[in-house]
Parts: C-alpha cells; sequence; structure tokens
C-alpha cells in the first residue's frame, strides 16, 4: 500500500458498519497503524463453506484459516513458506506449572524417600525374575474380558519360604492381582488373577501409610500421543479407573511432551514399572502431596519448535521474530480446535445449538476423505441406507464415537437426540466449544479490521487485581480451561461467575492498550462490550439460526455459561536461531528424554541444503503455538496444507 492512501484511510478513520464481512487484513508493526484490505477474501465454492447458514453444510475438501474466523496479522512484513511439524519430534513442549517453573523430565527412577512403603527389609530384598515381572506387568494391563491366570513355576517350589516370598513381592508390587498356589499336573505351582476394581481401591485404602500425601505427582512425558489417549493407555495397563488422574491442561498429540499428573493413592514404583513396558511414554521425579491437580492450575506451556525448508532471506525471518517478541500475536483459536478432517467439528456444534441432533449425528458419520478400514465401510453404509445394524458390523472399538452413537440408533433408530448424548462428555463439549472458537474468531478478526490495535470505549479488560483474585479462588483467568471447570459436573468452583470484565469509558481508556482488552467467548454468564462487538455476535449467530440465548440450552450439561479470552498475546522467553541442514529426517531439538539418555546436541551443516529456523517462546494457557508460528510465516496453518509443504 502507498504512504498516501494509508495516510488517507488512517485520517478518515475505520467505516462504521454493524455488518460482518470477510476481510483480508494486517496490522503494521504500531498499534496505532493499520493497513486493511477490507475486500472480499477469494471463495472457493466448489471445496468449501466461507459463511456458516442454516442450510445443509456443504462438502469440504479441508478447513483453512478463513473458514473459522482466522483472517489478520499483527505485522506488514512479507511471509515466507516453511513446514510446522514435519516431524513430530520439531515440536517440543514443557508446561509451566502453577509457581512459573517450567516442569522437565529429570530422573526415571523412584527417590528412595518417596519409594518407601510399610514392609520389612526382608520382603524389600526380594527381586521378581525379570519373566515374572513382563508377565505380571502383561497381566495387570488387561482388560476384564481379556484376562486369563498366570502361572508360575519354579524350580524350588516345594521351597515354603520362597513361595512366601512370591506371594509377598506379588501382593506388594501389584495391588490389583491375587496369588495362591495351586497344584497342576501333580506340581504346585504359583497362579496369579486379577482383582475387581472395587477389591483393589479398599486394598489401597488399608496399606496406604499414615502421613503420606494422597496423590502421587509426577512427570508424564509422552511422543505423538494426546493427554487423553494416554491416560487411557497408563490406566488400562495398570488396571485402574482413569478418573484416579489428573492434570492442568492437556498437551499437542504430534509433538515431544512433558507434564505434571497426580493420581490418587498408586505407590511411585508402580509407575516406574511402566518405563520399561509402556511405548512412547516416560515416567518420572516422583513426589507424594495432599492436593491433586485441577484443570487450568499451570501458567502455560514452554514451546520449543522447529520450522523446516524455510525460504525467505535471514533479515526479514529476524524482523518477523522480533515483531513477534515485541508486539505479539492474535490470540486465535488454532485449526486443531475444529478437527482435522472434511467436518468441521464447529459444524456438529451448531447443530447440537439448533437441537437438530439428526444432523449433529450425520455429520459425525459422514464419509471423509483419507481415511481406511472399517470406518470408511461403516460411513458409506450409513450415508446409503441409514441402517445402524449393517453399518455397526466389524467396526472396531477404536471408532469410539460412531459406536456409541450407532448401537444406541439400534435400539431406537429414530432418537438421534439420545445417541448424541451417549458419546463421552468431553467430545460433546468438544463440539460446542468449536463453534464458540469460531465465533470468537470471527468476531476478533472484526474487531481488528474495525479498530486496529487500539482499545475503545466500550471495550471490555480484566484487571490485575481481578486475575489475581481469580488466582486465589483456584484458576487461572482468560482461557477456556474455565470454561470447562465451570462446566464440570464436580466442579468445587461454581462461584466462578463472581469475575465481572470492566467497560471502557472515555476516562479510563487511555490506561489500557490492547494487551488488556479481551472479548467474550460466547456463553450465557459473560458480559459482552458495550459497543458494536455485541451486534457482531448477534449478527453471526442470526444467520445460523441461533441467538445469545442458545447457549443456555435446555439439556443442563450442554449448556455453555462462556469465558474470557485475550485479543493479543505477547508471547515470554523469545529466542530464536537459524541453521542449515541436509538430512530432511535428522532431528535438530533435544527433548527431556534426549537429555537424559544424554544424546549429544544436533549438529548443522555450515553449507546445508536446507534452512532451519528454531524457535523458543512460552505461552499462556490455551494459547496455540501454531497462531504464533503463522506471524513470521504467513500461510495457512492448517494440518492439510501443511503436509504438501513436507520434503520427503
Amino acid at each position: 500500500m502507498e504512504p498516501e492512501t494509508k495516510k488517507a484511510r488512517l485520517e478518515s478513520g475505520p467505516p462504521e458498519t454493524d455488518a460482518i464481512t470477510n476481510p483480508t487484513c494486517r496490522v503494521d508493526n504500531q498499534y496505532d497503524d493499520i493497513s486493511c484490505d477490507s475486500s472480499p477474501v477469494t471463495k472457493e465454492t466448489d471445496n468449501k463453506e466461507v459463511r456458516s447458514s442454516n442450510s445443509q453444510t456443504e462438502d469440504v475438501k479441508f478447513v483453512k484459516e478463513t473458514d473459522v474466523g482466522i483472517l489478520c496479522y499483527i505485522n506488514d512484513l512479507p511471509g515466507c513458506h516453511g513446514v510446522i511439524k514435519q516431524r513430530y519430534s520439531d515440536f517440543i513442549v514443557n508446561e509451566v506449572d502453577v509457581n512459573g517453573k517450567v516442569v522437565e523430565l529429570t530422573k526415571l527412577e523412584v527417590d528412595k524417600i518417596s519409594e518407601e512403603k510399610v514392609q520389612d527389609e526382608e520382603e524389600e530384598s526380594f527381586k521378581l525374575p525379570e519373566d515374572v515381572m513382563k508377565t505380571l506387568l502383561a497381566l495387570s494391563s488387561e482388560s476384564e474380558s481379556e484376562m486369563a491366570p498366570a502361572f508360575i513355576n519354579l524350580e524350588s517350589m516345594d521351597d515354603k519360604e520362597l513361595r512366601t516370598k512370591y506371594h509377598q513381592t506379588i501382593k506388594s508390587k501389584f495391588p490389583g492381582l491375587d496369588s495362591s498356589t495351586v497344584t497342576q499336573d501333580e506340581k504346585k505351582v504359583i497362579k496369579v488373577v486379577k482383582k475387581a476394581n472395587t477389591k483393589m481401591k479398599n486394598r489401597w485404602k488399608n496399606e496406604w501409610p499414615a502421613g503420606r500425601g494422597n496423590y502421587c505427582q509426577f512427570v508424564l512425558y509422552k511422543e505423538n500421543r494426546d493427554t487423553m489417549s494416554a491416560i487411557n493407555d497408563i490406566a488400562r495397563f495398570l488396571s485402574v479407573n482413569r478418573n484416579i488422574f489428573q492434570y492442568a491442561g492437556t498437551k499437542d498429540k504430534r509433538a515431544k511432551t512433558s507434564q505434571e499428573i497426580t493420581v490418587y493413592r498408586m505407590f511411585a514404583e508402580r509407575l516406574e514399572e511402566l518405563n520399561t513396558r509402556m511405548k512412547y511414554m516416560h515416567f518420572g521425579n516422583y513426589r507424594y502431596v495432599n492436593e491433586p491437580l485441577r484443570l487450568g492450575k499451570c501458567q502455560g506451556n514452554k514451546f520449543t519448535i522447529v520450522l523446516r525448508n524455510i525460504t525467505g532471506d535471514d533479515e526479514t525471518l529476524d524482523k518477523s521474530m522480533m515483531s513477534l517478541k515485541e508486539k505479539g500475536f492474535i490470540n486465535y483459536f488454532g485449526m486443531q480446535r475444529f478437527g482435522t478432517t472434511s467436518i468441521p467439528t464447529h459444524h456438529i456444534g451448531r447443530a447440537v445449538l439448533k437441537n437438530d441432533y439428526e444432523e449433529a449425528v450425520n455429520l459425525i458419520l459422514k464419509p471423509r476423505p483419507g481415511e481406511t478400514g472399517k470406518i470408511v465401510e461403516c460411513r458409506q453404509c450409513w450415508e446409503r441406507n441409514k441402517d445402524p445394524v449393517e453399518a455397526l458390523i466389524g467396526l472396531p472399538n477404536q471408532n469410539a464415537i460412531e459406536k456409541t452413537i450407532l448401537k444406541e440408533l439400534k435400539s431406537n433408530k429414530h432418537n438421534f437426540c439420545n445417541a448424541f448424548q451417549k458419546i463421552a462428555r468431553n467430545t460433546k463439549l468438544m463440539y460446542l466449544h468449536a463453534y464458540q472458537s469460531y465465533l470468537w474468531n470471527s468476531v476478533a478478526s472484526q474487531r481488528i479490521k474495525q479498530h486496529g490495535l487500539q482499545p475503545v470505549i466500550g471495550d471490555l479488560v480484566l484487571t490485575e487485581e481481578i486475575q489475581e483474585l481469580h488466582e486465589i479462588i483456584g484458576d487461572l483467568v482468560l482461557t477456556e480451561e474455565i470454561q470447562e471447570l465451570h462446566e464440570s459436573e464436580d466442579s468445587e468452583n461454581k462461584d466462578i461467575n463472581i469475575i465481572q470484565p470492566i467497560v471502557l469509558d472515555d476516562k479510563n481508556v487511555s490506561q489500557y492498550s490492547i494487551l488488556d482488552v479481551v472479548l467474550p467467548l460466547p456463553g450465557h454468564d459473560v458480559t459482552y462490550p458495550e459497543n458494536q462487538v455485541r451486534k457482531w455476535y448477534e449478527t453471526l449467530l442470526a444467520g445460523d439460526g441461533l441467538t445469545l440465548d442458545s447457549f443456555k440450552h435446555k439439556i443442563k450439561s450442554l449448556s455453555l455459561p462462556g469465558a474470557y479470552r485475550k485479543i493479543v498475546i505477547k508471547p515470554g522467553d523469545v529466542g530464536w536461531k537459524l541453521y542449515r541442514y541436509n538430512d530432511v529426517n535428522v532431528e535438530l531439538a533435544l527433548s527431556d528424554l534426549d537429555r537424559l539418555q544424554k544424546k549429544a546436541e544436533p549438529s548443522f551443516e555450515q553449507d546445508g541444503q536446507f534452512k532451519a529456523l528454531k524457535i523458543e517462546m512460552t505461552l499462556p494457557s490455551s494459547c496455540y503455538a501454531t497462531m504464533a508460528l503463522r506471524e513470521v510465516l504467513k500461510i495457512d496453518t492448517s494440518a492439510s496444507y501443511q503436509s504438501t509443504l513436507n520434503v520427503t
């Protein structure tokens, strides 16, 4: 844009309108210098739905940023090409705990003090043979439907003292197993079977040492696994209910991550033994604490990210990184929020808010490109004849959402509401939260287009005093974790709605910056800005046949109270470095486990064929690192688009 044109626009001010448009806008390095292009984003109507509406959802090939309201940038620098997560090892995440300490896996062994148990020295000194340990670990990890007894044969089974040591050690190390001596083929052997969970819980209660904290807190290191899947696997291996585990936040799947977990009354050495049993997960840094972790009880995450196959000159990259460090980025909900298939999750959420459960179910079961296996036949069958019995044939348990819905429809083919209600509560809320996120992104883009990066009268802010008060009652402010806590069935923080934002007026607007301004994640228990912004929410909702009152759902578990989210976030501890390399498969950053295994720092080729940008930064909870990276790259961050950039 020519300087004269930019100046003319600034002097005339932003156009006054209540309409929601599709702007392509950029905001220059200075918060008071805006460059916006209000021409419509190019619509590719043959492969995507640009605007939500009451009509049937159109087929999409994949979801783009423009489909979910991600339109603007902070800076006006030219972008560059670069691959995000070409390898999952390029994305390393370390949780930052509530005290600001970076969570790291630094040891795998149980500390001598932490592993003390009520037992005599003779029992402690006896070790089960390695093959027996593997057998017992396998038995303890089996589901109830798979479990069969294990038999231990010893050369000296007539030695009662030796058998007693085996029974005592099994009893101590595997509270979920029962052992007994039986006769098999005229020989005495030790038979080991799995206990029922109820018996196991009572056993823990009776044996837990007096004076010890009720929770074992440990660091979970995982690779290429999401947090919930990891916890489900751990619970399955240990034959315990997954609900005894707690965490402060979920971490990325395609990444190497370290975070703290608490588990109710579990000996640390039971977790330690899993280090040799479970793939892509490691456990360590154990301690016993009195209170469990709660969702939101962390300050954020530290990221170490490698962007591969970077183009663009080094000077421009340095300027882009300096802008990210000094000015921050627009705090959009990232593409992960909306799913990775051709069916955006917010479309399902929209259908639920409209009480159109048939549409929601059909979207969940709709065929989508790129899938393989029995789920493809299942979806095709449902689309063809809507027969749940036929669609269920051969469908594996891993497709839990689809299987749950179809099993319920098998009982009552037309009760789509009940079928949707049968799926896991977190999954149902995921769809609803995605629709809220779509609205937030769209309004944030319009807010920046209309008013730039300055506070205006009617905006909302949350002061430091309010944030401190909110931390005292047990949550961190400005995250959707607040909303999830408020919605949770066992929430101990029902007074969360005492947090009220301040509405800016002509007397206090000059006291704040854009870094203080928040937009509501729409819900039935939030305050809306007292300016055009409220109208923008209403206009978007009206286009989908909804109103602000729609978030007060007639099914209580589907009601959404809402939350507040900062428009702009400035990362902390920002650092970066450019490297050259030749091998596209070489790892370019070290994880906690790499350091524990004393791997050498990655070496870089001075005249390498490819260029990589290594970035370190810390972000608050619920912020998306990909949205920070997009300020540097200026390209679509969706997984489907990024996969087209991979160098193989």
